[in-house]
Order: structure tokens, then sequence, then C-alpha cells
């Protein structure tokens, strides 16, 4: 009798350690889930201007379901593949519209890459090295990916007012080198012909 009411005093315990644990370890992940802390330390607010930073620079991800893309028999290397299967790879997409871009960027697209936008306002990019429509979707892509990268890198700054002084200096020291480098072997040809004799 006393050792089965010990055991059932045990099981108790277990269980309502059991319990417990569990329902700290909900506490603490429903905390950390919420941006909460369980210590003394609050947690961090969010750094203000990280949504306007996100809305003005790419961040690489490319919405797939915004694109158009097809596939079509392919004229590059494979053999009889190239006739069977798909793995031409076209996508496109209307610039104007695509808000995964910054303004910034579209227009830098549209200024460095207008040959790659068609009468009907859309960028078309296509690929066919590879035999596999795969890879020729993810060659797509990452060129994609590559170009708006590119659109969207802020202008470097030129050179302030005393940097462009100082070029200015040396292009023309270097131009007065020249000119008496130019100066002196022509002095020397004269100096070095053979007297005239009349």
């Amino acid at each position: 009798m006393h050792a089965s009411l010990m055991s059932t005093m045990s099981v108790r315990r277990l269980v309502l350690g059991t319990v417990l644990g569990h329902r700290r370890q909900v506490d603490y992940l429903w905390a950390h889930c919420h941006g909460l802390s369980t210590g003394r330390h609050t947690a961090e607010p969010p750094a203000p201007g990280r949504q306007e930073d996100q809305d003005t620079t790419f961040q690489g991800h490319i919405p797939e379901g915004e694109l158009e893309i097809s596939y079509s028999r392919s004229s590059g290397p494979g053999g009889q593949n190239v006739n069977k299967v798909n793995s031409k790879v076209e996508i496109r997409f209307h610039l104007e519209t695509a808000s995964w871009i910054p303004a910034a960027g579209r227009e830098r697209l549209k200024a460095q890459w207008g040959h790659l936008v068609n009468k009907r306002g859309q960028l078309v990019l296509s690929c066919e090295e590879q035999r596999s429509q795969h890879a020729n979707t993810r060659i797509c892509l990452e060129q994609l990916r590559a170009l708006v990268f590119e659109a969207c890198r802020p202008p470097s700054a030129g050179p302030d007012a005393a940097t462009q002084q100082l070029h200015e200096r040396r292009r023309a020291r270097a131009s007065a080198r020249r000119v008496e480098e130019k100066r002196a072997r022509s002095h020397w040809r004269r100096l070095m012909q053979p007297p005239r004799i009349f």
C-alpha cells in the first residue's frame, strides 16, 4: 500500500513537472515569436527606415509569378535533344509595372538596356546555352538578377573640386614634359646630322 502511494505521488510529480516544463517552453517560444524578451532586457525596436531601404533598394528576390516564362526548341548544342525538348527559355516582364524593382532601377534599366525592351514595354531575356530547360531557366534568372543589381547600384560620386584641380595640374605637367622631351629629341637630331659642305 505504501509503495503504491509512493509510486502514485512520483507519477504525479513527473506529470506536473512535464506539464510545467512544456508550459515554460511554450511561454518562452511565444515571447520570442512576438518579439518579446523573457529576461530583464527588452528586445530592440526595429531600426527606423528599414522599410524605406527595402523600397529603394533591390533585395535580390525575383517574384517568378510576375514573369512570363516560355519555352521553345533550342538551336544550341544538344544533338537530337534539341529536336525533342523545349530547352530554350525566354523570360519577359513589363518594366514599368515591375514593383519589385525600385523606380530608379527601372529608369536605369530602360536607359542602359533599352534594346532588350520590346514595343509593349516588356524586358525580354532568353537563354539556350545548356541542354536542359532547368539550367537555362536558372541562367536566365541569374542574368536578370545581375542586370537589376547593376541598375539599382547607386552611381559613384565624382571627385571633388580639389581632386579635379590636382588631376588637371598633373595633366598639365605631363603635357609640358612631353613638349620638352619632343624639343630635346628634335634638337639632338639636328646636332647628330652631318655638317653640310658647300
